[in-house]
Parts: C-alpha cells; sequence; structure tokens
C-alpha cells in the first residue's frame, strides 16, 4: 500500500480498531502518512480499560501502539449523521507521526475532578457483586444488561422509568431476567429501585458509560437498604462537598 494520506469511515463492529491500527502501519509507519479516520471511540474513551481484568491487556498494547501517532480527536459530531446515535459515540481521529495528544485525555476528561469518587466505587461494594446472592429472598429488582440510548435524556439511565420491584415468580418477564438483586423485604427492594433513579447514581453511570450496557461493577451497592438513599444520603456518605454537587447537578439536569 502506497498511499500517504487515508480519510476513512470503517465498520463499527469489532473490526474497526483492527482496521486503524493495520493502516497505521501501512500509511504512517511505512509512508510517513496521515490518516483521518471516523470511528468508535471507546478504546480512547473507557475509564474502565486500565483496571479491568479483561480491558487492561488491550489498554496496554494500544496505549504503546498508538503512542506518537494521535494528533487530535474530535468527539463533536452529530451521531445521527451516521446512523449509530443509539449504541456508540464516535470520534473523528487524526494520526501521524507528529501525534503529541495523550492516550488518556478522553479518560481524564471523562472523570474531571471525580477521580476519587470513581475509585472508591471500583474498591468498594457493587452492584454486580450483589446480583443473585441471597436468592431466597422473596422480593427483588430486575436489572437489564442494555438500558437508554446516546445522546438522548434516557442515556445514563440505569433502570427504565417504569421499573417496579417484584416477587420471586418465573412467570413475568421480570421474573425472567437473569441479573436480579434480591432482599428480605418490600420496602429494602423498594429503597434500592428508587436509589437507582437518583441523579447521584445517574452520574456515577455516567463517569463509567460509553455505549448502551450497563456495567454494574462500577455502580455502588450499598450495605443496608432499610432507609431511603437520597442524592443527600449519598453525596454524604461519598464525602461529595457542595462545590462538586453543584458540577454533578448541572451535569445531569441535561439527562432529566
Amino acid at each position: 500500500m502506497k498511499f500517504e494520506n487515508i480519510i476513512m469511515n470503517p465498520p463499527y463492529g469489532s473490526l474497526h480498531l483492527p482496521i486503524l491500527k493495520k493502516m497505521v502501519e501501512e500509511v504512517i509507519n511505512k509512508n510517513n502518512g496521515q490518516i483521518i479516520s471516523i470511528q468508535p471511540d471507546k478504546f480512547l474513551l473507557d475509564v474502565r480499560a486500565p483496571y479491568s481484568k479483561l480491558l487492561k491487556k488491550n489498554y496496554k498494547e494500544n496505549k504503546e501502539f498508538f503512542k506518537n501517532k494521535i494528533e487530535s480527536v474530535n468527539t463533536n459530531i452529530d451521531l445521527k449523521s451516521f446512523g449509530t446515535g443509539q449504541f456508540q459515540e464516535l470520534a473523528i481521529i487524526k494520526l501521524s507521526n507528529k501525534g503529541k495528544w495523550h492516550y488518556d485525555t478522553l479518560r481524564n476528561q471523562k472523570l474531571g475532578n471525580f477521580k476519587e469518587l470513581f475509585n472508591k466505587i471500583k474498591d468498594g461494594n457493587t452492584i454486580h457483586q450483589a446480583i443473585q446472592n441471597n436468592k431466597e429472598s422473596k422480593w427483588f429488582v430486575g436489572l437489564t444488561q442494555t438500558q437508554g440510548h446516546i445522546g438522548q435524556k434516557d442515556f445514563y439511565n440505569i433502570v427504565s422509568p417504569n421499573r417496579i420491584i417484584n416477587q420471586d415468580s418465573m412467570n413475568s418477564n421480570e421474573g425472567k431476567m437473569i441479573r436480579r438483586i434480591y432482599f428480605n423485604t418490600k420496602n429494602e427492594a423498594q429503597n434500592f429501585l428508587d436509589s437507582l433513579k437518583t441523579t447521584f447514581m445517574k452520574f456515577c453511570n455516567s463517569l463509567i458509560k460509553i455505549d448502551n450496557v450497563n456495567d454494574y461493577q462500577y455502580l455502588p451497592y450499598m450495605e443496608n437498604y432499610s432507609q431511603p438513599w437520597t442524592n443527600e444520603r449519598f453525596y454524604k456518605h461519598f464525602n461529595i462537598i457542595k462545590k462538586e454537587q453543584e458540577i454533578i447537578e448541572k451535569i445531569m439536569r441535561e439527562y432529566e
């Protein structure tokens, strides 16, 4: 391949990153050319990647591969123009041998002032750990793998607005959900469900969500749901100061 300049819009499935890496090898490494690509930015945006057992290896390999190759990343584009707005975010990525763009820039921007909060959640009790525990209990809240649409107000919703608590029965659609959080009492189940709809919990989801899949390994699970968990109670528990509270509420106002 002898092209020195390529503009591309590769398939958005599992092929987009291998295609980009192949183009970097052929166009930039061999011909000192440049690439402009419109594609998913998940490999640059996912804040879980440096910590996840499943993602860490690829994160390290990709960080080394793209070192000094990325010039700029523009995430301010109209997703609807590319027919993929419901499922994943896109970016316009410019690459060459002149790249000085830091590989973790989008990750750092996404976490902003809340890296400490992210670390507390990551290292604490999470919803993922509570799934399917206490199966002998009567009441449960069913959770879906996918929820929300990119670019829509529901994107950071953890559950749909009409989600209800259920008794343990396989005769309903809720009963067939694989992901369940069980509780001893109806009150505890309702308090848990209500907590998922708080601004704070949606914000926690916003720190890690990059497509329409919910990752419950990075959403906090509190030890006791006998009393409601409100925004104010979450703020106090996680030591969120007033200025940070205002930032959270300003960011999430767009998704109300």
